[in-house]
């Protein structure tokens, strides 16, 4: 009897173990990516920094603030990231349909829109 129980506890530990996770934890994610609306396109703030003298004209400045927890935002000059007062500029040489700088803390960010 002790033998047939050891020979199935034997049997049975290797395929309990094999039932791990042993893959890793996800990195956890907001709700919503880190975007800027601007001509009524969410833009995706990157960490690609833009330098200054590749920094356009100004077309705008983050007027709202949206917590990414609660919800998307919508309106023109919204933001999920950048903080109120941060400026919105044209980046030289690149298409403005796709691609604008965020201005946060003297530092500028790309910010990609992927057209449809």
């Amino acid at each position: 009897m002790k033998r047939c129980i050891y020979s199935v506890l034997l049997f049975l530990l290797p395929l309990l173990a094999g039932c791990g996770n042993t893959a890793p934890a996800e990195k956890a994610l907001l709700p919503y990516p880190p975007v800027v609306v601007w001509d009524n396109k969410a833009y995706v703030v990157t960490d690609k920094i833009v330098l200054s003298e590749n920094v356009g004209d100004q077309i705008g400045a983050v007027k709202r603030y949206i917590d990414p927890a609660k919800n998307f935002p919508e309106r023109d000059e919204d933001s999920t990231s950048a903080p109120v007062g941060s400026g919105l500029f044209q980046i030289q040489g690149l298409n403005l349909k796709q691609t604008l700088a965020v201005e946060w803390n003297g530092v500028f960010f790309q910010a990609e829109h992927d057209e449809p």
